[in-house]
């Protein structure tokens, strides 16, 4: 098997989240209705996306998470599910928690011992 790449937490990956959240919270609390439906469609299209490998399987992974990252990842679902069900996106925060603690748990890294 060939040496996956170990991908750790990194600025690009805070920013990004801060990006999501601050604007969809942005959207939702300064009545922004065009913002919020983007933000819709844009979570309605993730929630497909992580619900496909239910239904095609979950492939072998291209890279490996540290345990930073790992956490992030355990963190940030969770946060997500949070403001998703607070504005009222259950079936979204549902899917973004469970599915993003199971592609976290997919992609972390365990060194094996020798």
């Amino acid at each position: 098997m060939a040496e996956l790449k170990v991908r750790g937490l990194t600025l690009y990956s805070y920013i990004w989240e801060c990006i999501v959240f601050g604007g969809f919270i942005y959207a939702n609390e300064f009545n922004q209705p065009k913002l919020v439906l983007a933000y819709e469609w844009f979570f309605y299209f993730l929630t497909a996306l992580s619900v496909a490998p239910l239904f095609i399987g979950f492939g072998t992974p291209k890279f490996r998470y540290t345990t930073t990252k790992f956490h992030w990842e355990i963190v940030t679902n969770a946060l997500l599910g949070l403001m998703l069900a607070y504005y009222g996106y259950f079936v979204c925060a549902t899917v973004a928690v469970f599915m993003g603690w199971a592609f976290a748990n997919h992609h972390y890294y365990i060194k094996e011992k020798v």
